[in-house]
């Protein structure tokens, strides 16, 4: 139980700094920032309890639909809200975790589970742990595949922000956006 809540302390923390990110490069409090993420992933969990799939394409998948669905809710949604005050975007940002928390309350229903049913994923790597000398579990296969995750998203985005022109012009903005603005980066 102890290292299921300090996983979890951790993954909130690493919601925090998506947050602070999103936060420091558009001004707006994202709220819809993990419901974008929960739709492809409650998918992608089903589709590997409920009808087999593979955990090896499942996960692409996932993560491929989150970069989709993002993307998607920028252009369709966001973007018409480019010009508006950032407290009106802040509510849209409502608005979206709240619609696609609906889409995620029935997506067990589509895959004929029970809405409030929380399947047991059995993983690859799920076997694996490391006990105390009371047989209880420290670290789990599951938790440092979790953490290589982020290690390596965190490394990819660090590069990113680092090397790539509009990383750089995303770190400008955030640190000055006027001073970004008057050199041409909007």
């Amino acid at each position: 139980k102890a290292a299921e809540k300090g996983a979890i302390r951790i993954f909130y923390g690493i919601v925090g700094v998506a947050l602070v990110l999103i936060y420091r490069n558009t001004r707006v409090i994202n709220f819809a920032a993990g419901a974008l993420g929960a739709v492809p992933a409650i998918t992608a969990l089903l589709m590997v309890t409920n009808k087999g799939v593979n955990f090896a394409i499942a996960i692409p998948a996932a993560a491929l639909g989150g970069f989709l669905i993002g993307g998607l809710t920028d252009i369709l949604v966001v973007r018409r809200f480019a010009k508006s005050p950032r407290l009106i975007l802040t509510v849209v940002t409502i608005g979206i975790a709240q619609s696609f928390a609906a889409v995620g309350f029935f997506i067990p229903v589509w895959f004929g589970a029970k809405a409030t049913q929380v399947p047991r994923v059995v993983t690859p790597w799920g076997g694996i742990s490391y006990d105390s000398s009371r047989g209880q579990p420290i670290v789990t296969g599951d938790q440092v595949f979790a953490f290589l995750v982020v290690i390596s998203l965190t490394v990819g985005l660090s590069l990113f922000l680092k090397r790539s022109r509009l990383g750089i012009a995303l770190r400008a903005s955030a640190e000055n956006a006027d001073r970004a603005a008057l050199l041409g980066i909007p």
